[in-house]
């Protein structure tokens, strides 16, 4: 899992290096990581990656159920959401200390919504589902 992580983390990194995309992407902040990585596991229907993204709170609580599910519930929600949505189409804005705080997704500039995040030692993880 910890391989699929770092996988697209790179793929991420690649694909914002090259010109012509890094004109329209904006700089994702660290604690911004782990809800790109849900948006990216979401288009690639990756439950292992979207399950990455949470913290280990959530990951290790037995009630969570079965990740493929949650995986078909948040493609639908982000598609009723955002359409055929991109990642430049993102901007984030955290605030709190390092090690916890909150994440403010906006949309083509529009606040959505804010989720709780927090540091492991994997990096920032979504503390939310």
């Amino acid at each position: 899992m910890r391989t699929m992580q770092i996988i697209v983390f790179i793929l991420l990194s690649l694909m914002l290096a090259m010109p012509a995309i890094a004109e329209e992407a904006r700089p994702v902040p660290a604690e911004a990581e782990p809800f790109v990585l849900l948006l990216m596991a979401a288009k690639n229907a990756d439950a292992m990656g979207m399950r990455g993204a949470f913290s280990t709170r959530i990951r290790d609580d037995r009630e969570q159920g079965d990740w493929n599910k949650h995986l078909r519930q948040a493609k639908v929600s982000l598609a009723k959401m955002f359409g055929d949505y991109a990642l430049a189409d993102f901007s984030f804005v955290f605030s709190g200390d390092k090690r916890e705080g909150v994440l403010t997704v906006m949309y083509r500039d529009v606040e959505q919504f804010s989720m709780p995040v927090v540091w492991e030692s994997e990096g920032w993880k979504l503390n939310e589902r």
